[in-house]
């Protein structure tokens, strides 16, 4: 067991006993089965609490649960997301999968694409509010459809309120034949 000192701009705020599999930020995953029973895989495809899901990329976490010294952890990670921050009883996770070359925009949040380094991405909304997704395509290729979720069989604009704690949408792109 190591003994954890937490530190943010030079101030210690937490000390105690950690366990790396259980710290938020300590473990990557592909799917939320990766993670501990109270966080989740976040786009960044790091473990953590639902709170913090997607925010661990350019935190400095060592990990080292072998060594019986004490850590310093400095996160000085800016937060991506330009909404206000979402209540916990009222968080909800969208979880985007793109199949084929294109993105998806989630309007006033973010985009995933294909490419994206932690696809398949996953993003912080709140339960019940409207938000709009839209597919765009890469060069050389078209939206296809929805495959799952609440955007099956609407146009590459699609509407939705999330209500579930993970609601997942997959979309098809397909390359243009013109």
């Amino acid at each position: 067991m190591a003994v954890l000192i937490l530190s943010l701009a030079g101030v210690a705020l937490v000390t105690g006993c950690y366990s790396p599999e259980l710290r938020d930020c300590a473990v990557s995953c592909v799917t939320s089965s990766d993670c501990a029973p109270d966080q989740v895989c976040g786009s960044d495809r790091m473990c953590a609490a639902p709170a913090l899901a997607g925010r661990c990329a350019g935190s400095m976490l060592p990990i080292d649960a072998a060594v019986d010294a004490p850590i310093t952890i400095v996160v000085d990670a800016p937060m991506v997301d330009a909404a206000p921050p979402i209540d916990a009883s009222t968080a909800r996770f969208l979880v985007i999968e793109n199949n084929g070359r294109g993105g998806v925009a989630v309007a006033g949040i973010g985009i995933c694409h294909h490419t994206s380094p932690t696809h398949p991405c996953t993003f912080e909304v709140v339960a019940g509010v409207l938000i709009s997704l839209e597919a765009v395509a890469d060069s050389d290729y078209r939206f296809d459809k929805w495959e799952s979720g609440p955007c099956i069989g609407q146009d590459e604009t699609c509407s939705l309120a999330p209500l579930q704690l993970v609601t997942e949408i997959k979309v098809k792109f397909r390359q243009d034949d013109d």
